[in-house]
């Protein structure tokens, strides 16, 4: 059996963007949180990784029934037997930030909240649909991210799909009974 890893995210210059250009906000990327103990630069330390993917803007995703998340995962049906669904978490909630990344990130490492906020009008790394530490937000996160897997569950087929989750699962994840029914 052949499995088929496709990342999270989709790049900035890539076709998908060009012809989808409503599906993808351009003016935040997607990236991770601090996670000290898995970095290694002083830059994704500070503030956290900065991958330079456009974010999704998954209520036009919904307004098209996901049209083209499921051709692509529809795509993979194609190639392989298994499919390896990249950074779980971020179908939940992902975390944006309001610059790029690359050597604009390594900018931002030894600013303050303060002074980032001065060099983004007043924008910062967030999470979104919202932090997991508001009950309500979690929640959110929860319901966003069932609706996605759902949708790449279905679009899988026969396909089998495995998932990957580094870090800390948060609470919404570990205690959710339905998420083992679509992975």
């Amino acid at each position: 059996m052949l499995m088929g890893d496709v990342s999270f995210g989709v790049g900035r210059g890539s076709s998908d963007v060009w012809a989808n250009p409503e599906l993808f906000d351009l003016d935040w990327n997607m990236g991770s949180h601090p996670l000290v103990h898995f970095d290694t630069s002083k830059d994704a330390e500070r503030w956290g990784q900065n991958w330079n993917l456009p974010a999704y803007r998954w209520e036009n995703h919904r307004s098209t029934g996901f049209s083209w998340l499921r051709g692509r995962v529809g795509a993979e049906s194609r190639l392989f037997h298994i499919y390896r669904l990249d950074h779980l978490r971020g179908y939940f909630r992902a975390y944006m930030f309001p610059w790029p990344g690359g050597a604009r990130h390594s900018e931002f490492s030894n600013l303050t909240d303060e002074e980032a906020a001065i060099k983004t009008g007043g924008r910062l790394p967030r999470f979104v649909p919202g932090p997991d530490s508001d009950p309500v937000t979690a929640r959110m996160n929860e319901l966003q991210g069932l609706e996605i897997i759902s949708v790449i569950r279905e679009a899988v087929g026969s396909m089998e799909l495995i998932a990957k989750l580094m870090g800390d699962m948060p609470d919404y994840i570990r205690a959710c009974p339905r998420l083992r029914e679509f992975l």
